[in-house]
């Protein structure tokens, strides 16, 4: 089986639908920005924003 697992990949645009891939969840356009601070091989959280 030579798939990644655990990966998380975050998409900044709309892709085509692909029936091997699970879309989890949609960051909303205006916490987009938050994305850069992101880097790779460094562990994040996403958490539920409060209001």
């Amino acid at each position: 089986m030579n798939r990644y697992s655990g990966e998380l990949q975050i998409i900044l645009k709309d892709l085509p639908a692909d029936k091997r891939v699970n879309a989890v969840g949609k960051i909303p356009k205006d916490k987009h920005i938050l994305a850069v601070e992101i880097e790779s091989g460094k562990k994040f959280r996403f958490r539920k924003e409060l209001k």
